[in-house]
Formats: structure tokens, C-alpha cells, sequence
């Protein structure tokens, strides 16, 4: 009888399991759809990614500016650009979001065969 409650904590705990990596898939899925969408990138991407990064870089290499909080400033607002750029990737890096959407697919498949192997486990007494 423990045993059998042992294995449907552990099923439970797999279902938690999969549900948590169900919310990084639909994370990646969303973001798949943003990514398509032009405004989207228009905004995004082009207009803060590119556009905003290329403008605090030059306000940061500009000559005049010459204060060390302007500078520190300016490098802050570009290690943020950067973080978001990392987060939501790019053309030659798929992001946080996506890698851990990806990753959470593959889980999810490992989970839902372990819960297999359990349930035959418990059929099987």
C-alpha cells in the first residue's frame, strides 16, 4: 500500500512537473507569435534592439561626454538593451525564452514516459 502511495506522490509530482514546463513552452510559443508580428518587430527589435542601442552607444563614445555618471549611465542602458536582446534572442542566438522552451518540450517527453513506466509499475502488483 505504500508503495503504491509512493508512486502516486510521484505522479503527482510529475504532473506538477509537466505543468510548469507547459508554461515555458507556451512562454516560447508566444513569443514565436510576437516575433512574427511586424509592429512587433518594428518596435522591438529594430527600433530598441538596433536603433536605441546604436544611439546610447554613440551618446557613450561621443567626445563631449566626459562624465563618469553620464558614461556609467549610458552603459547601463546598454547592458540592459543587450539583456533584452539575450532574453528574447536574436538572428544568431535564439534567446532564453526559446532555448528554455525547447528544453521544457524535450522534459516534458521524458516526464510523460516516466508516468507511463510508473502507472504500468503500479498496474502490475
Amino acid at each position: 500500500m505504500s508503495e503504491t502511495l509512493n508512486i502516486d506522490e510521484q505522479i503527482k509530482e510529475i504532473d506538477n512537473d509537466i505543468e510548469t514546463q507547459e508554461w515555458f513552452l507556451k512562454r516560447g510559443e508566444a513569443l514565436k507569435r510576437l516575433k512574427e508580428n511586424e509592429d512587433f518587430r518594428l518596435v522591438i527589435f529594430e527600433g530598441y534592439l538596433e536603433v536605441e542601442a546604436q544611439r546610447v552607444f554613440e551618446l557613450l563614445t561621443h567626445p563631449l561626454t566626459t562624465k563618469p555618471e553620464e558614461k556609467s549611465s549610458y552603459l547601463s542602458q546598454l547592458d540592459t538593451i543587450k539583456n533584452i536582446g539575450r532574453y528574447l534572442g536574436c538572428e544568431n542566438y535564439a534567446g532564453i525564452v526559446a532555448i528554455t522552451a525547447s528544453n521544457a518540450k524535450k522534459y516534458i517527453s521524458d516526464l510523460v514516459a516516466t508516468k507511463q513506466e510508473l502507472i504500468a509499475s503500479g498496474k502490475g502488483e
